[in-house]
C-alpha cells in the first residue's frame, strides 16, 4: 500500500515537473521571437510610413513649454493662419517624417517634440511679407516667437542653406543638424541630397545664389555623410523607403 502511494506521489511529480519545463520553453521561445521583432530594422522594401509622432518622448522629457511641443493640428492651425501654400505644408510634412526617422536610427538622445515642431514650422513664413532687411528664415524666426515659441524659432533659425556657411548659425546639435538635413533631402518628394541640389541649380539663381549653392554643397555632404554613416543606410535607400509618397 504504501509503495503504491510512493509511486503515485512520482508520478504526479513528474507530471508536474513535464509541465513546469514545457511553461518555461515556450516563454523563452516567445521572449526570443520578441526580441527579434523588436530588434528589426527599417528596410526600403516596407511600404508603410513612419508614423509622424514622438515615440517615447514627451514635453516634460525635455522641459518643453506647452507652446513649444507642437501637434500636427496646432501646426495645421498656424499653417491657415499664415497661408502657407499647399506645396510647402507637403514639404514640411515629409521633412518631420524624414527628420523624426534619422533620431529613430542615429540612436541619440534627441528632442523630437522639438524637431517636429521645427520641421512642421520651418517654412512658415513663405506667403508672409518681409520686414526690410529679412530673408528666409528671418520672417520665420520672428513669426515663431510672436507666438511664443522660442526655442522652435531657435532651431528653425539654423536650417536654412546659407546658415552652414556662417560659424554663428551652422547646425551643432543633433535637433540642428537632423533638421538641416531632411530639409535638403526633401523638395516635394524625397530625393536625397544630390537630386535637392540639380533641382537648386535648375532654377533662375543670381550669381549671389548660385555661390552659395556651390560653397554650400560640400558641407552638406559631409554632413550626409556624419548622419547616413549613424544610420547605416544609403541616401537611396531612404529616398527609397518613402518612395509611396511620390
Amino acid at each position: 500500500m504504501v509503495s503504491k502511494i510512493a509511486y503515485s506521489y512520482v508520478v504526479l511529480a513528474s507530471i508536474v515537473i513535464f509541465v513546469g519545463l514545457t511553461l518555461i520553453i515556450s516563454t523563452l521561445s516567445g521572449d526570443v521571437t520578441r526580441e527579434h521583432a523588436s530588434s528589426s530594422s527599417y528596410i526600403p522594401a516596407m511600404n508603410k510610413m513612419p508614423p509622424l509622432q514622438t515615440s517615447n518622448y514627451s514635453a516634460r522629457n525635455f522641459n518643453l513649454t506647452p507652446s513649444n511641443n507642437v501637434t500636427e493640428e496646432q501646426a495645421k492651425t498656424l499653417w491657415n493662419k499664415y497661408d502657407l501654400p499647399e506645396p510647402k505644408r507637403r514639404h514640411v510634412a515629409l521633412v518631420a517624417k524624414v527628420a523624426l526617422f534619422l533620431a529613430d536610427k542615429i540612436n541619440k538622445l534627441i528632442n523630437k517634440p522639438l524637431l517636429l515642431a521645427a520641421a512642421l514650422l520651418h517654412d512658415i513664413d513663405k506667403a508672409v511679407s518681409k520686414f526690410p532687411g529679412e530673408r528666409h528664415p528671418d520672417s520665420a524666426v520672428r513669426i515663431l516667437r510672436e507666438e511664443g515659441m522660442e526655442e522652435v524659432a531657435s532651431l528653425v533659425k539654423t536650417h536654412p542653406l546659407h546658415a552652414i556657411l556662417d560659424p554663428t548659425l551652422a547646425p551643432t546639435t543633433w535637433e540642428e543638424k537632423l533638421l538641416y538635413l531632411a530639409d535638403k533631402m526633401v523638395k516635394q518628394a524625397v530625393v536625397g541630397v544630390d537630386a535637392r541640389f540639380k533641382l537648386w541649380n535648375g532654377e533662375h539663381l543670381s550669381q549671389e545664389a548660385k555661390l552659395e549653392l556651390d560653397q554650400a554643397y560640400p558641407k552638406v555632404k559631409e554632413l550626409e555623410k556624419e548622419i547616413l554613416k549613424l544610420t547605416g543606410l544609403t541616401s537611396d535607400q531612404i529616398c527609397n523607403f518613402f518612395s509611396p509618397l511620390v
